[in-house]
């Protein structure tokens, strides 16, 4: 993959103690799109998902808990059942666009071409996600 094309990825964890896993939640909100509670859609280059899975791997216990990330084609088949897996306002038709609709959710801003998100502690005043 090239470091700059940018790629959808869904993220997924599964972590042992509830203060480490609140701790990974509230910083994947900052990133991406939840689509369920533990999976989230992020979309961004290589140094993108590099970052997110370095700041993550300094919060979780790699013995216990296990975060993974897919990368998913730009035109993907997707079948469900039940409750729609993403909002009404993001189809997986759009993922191109999903860095967009992270800055109308309030997720992030666009910075010198990547998106960014304010850190929930002040920190420097952005988290690069």
């Amino acid at each position: 993959m090239s470091a700059s094309k940018k790629t959808s990825w869904i993220i997924s964890y599964d972590i042992a103690a509830p203060r480490r896993l609140n701790r990974v939640h509230r910083y994947l909100k900052r990133c991406g799109i939840p689509l369920q509670y533990s999976v989230f859609m992020t979309r961004g280059n290589e140094a993108f998902l590099d970052r997110i899975m370095a700041d993550l791997a300094m919060i979780i216990n790699p013995r216990e808990d296990d975060i993974r990330a897919y990368p998913v084609p730009e035109n993907p088949d997707i079948i469900w059942i039940g409750k729609q897996p993403m909002p009404d306002e993001v189809t997986f038709s759009m993922l191109p666009n999903l860095e967009n609709e992270m800055i109308i959710r309030g997720i992030g801003e666009k910075t010198n071409g990547m998106v960014v998100s304010e850190s929930e502690s002040g920190e420097d005043g952005i988290l690069l996600c």
